[in-house]
């Protein structure tokens, strides 16, 4: 007879008779058990593994220089740090640099990248410049974790982003920077130092409030008034970078 619980095909119950169909389950919890014992004497030495694999980079202070990098965008063309603030105008003495770690498919990204495209808009015009940097670019086909060129391309287009998206697949920019999740941003001011680092804005609006706080937006006022930022760094959310 089938044992209660289990749903036995009539076939395998034909072809092993009674005994057998007495007999699996009991060979089912032997090696359920085993698998027990296996997991509780291998797992924690994963898990350490796994913990330390996944722990993110150690961050750069803010009120320092900002690491120099180079990377690609979409095009081919080399975007390098101390080149993205050079500014050959006497009057501006250089650009102040908005570095923001973007994914064309995180949903947290699509959340922000209205208030970004905005932000691009009213402050290009006084001295500040966008660029967004991808870690899960990949010239291959797309899969889990990663975002193939053809859909990167596709939704710089489709979100009306127009400034450079800079590939780091390998992260080793987004390391360097200690680069937690997406969206995250860091304000770079025209002498190269690292100003605000943290979120575009709150994630969501708090009882009593009218809107998001312009995390990111205060920064650049901030900077370009030559004052210090009221928040250096705040909490980022979004769609963790695993590394």
């Amino acid at each position: 007879m089938p044992w209660s619980g289990w749903n036995w095909s009539d076939e395998a119950q034909s072809a092993s008779g009674d005994n057998q169909a007495v007999m699996t389950p009991i060979r089912f919890w032997s090696t359920f058990m085993i698998l027990v014992v296996a997991t509780a004497i291998w797992m924690p030495p994963m898990q350490a593994q796994e913990s330390a694999k996944s722990s993110p980079p150690a961050q750069p202070p803010v009120g320092r220089m900002a690491p120099d990098f180079a990377l690609l965008d979409l095009k081919g063309r080399e975007h390098v740090l101390r080149d993205m603030r050079a500014d050959p105008s006497i009057k501006r003495k250089g650009w102040v640099v908005v570095l923001v770690w973007w994914s064309a498919t995180g949903p947290a990204v699509a959340k922000v990248d209205p208030i970004l495209v905005d932000l691009h808009r009213r402050y290009t015009g006084k001295g500040v410049r966008f660029f967004a940097i991808n870690p899960f670019v990949s010239k291959g086909p797309d899969r889990r974790g990663v975002e193939c060129m053809a859909i990167v391309k596709e939704f710089k287009r489709i979100r009306h982003i127009d400034y450079p998206v800079l590939l780091d697949g390998n992260r080793a920019v987004s390391r360097r920077y200690g680069a937690r999740c997406v969206p995250e941003v860091a304000v770079i001011d025209r002498k190269g130092v690292l100003r605000y680092r943290g979120a575009v804005v709150t994630p969501f609006i708090k009882k009593g409030e009218r809107q998001y706080k312009p995390f990111l937006e205060n920064a650049l006022k901030a900077v370009l008034a030559g004052k210090m930022v009221p928040l250096k760094e705040t909490r980022t959310w979004g769609n963790r970078i695993p590394y």
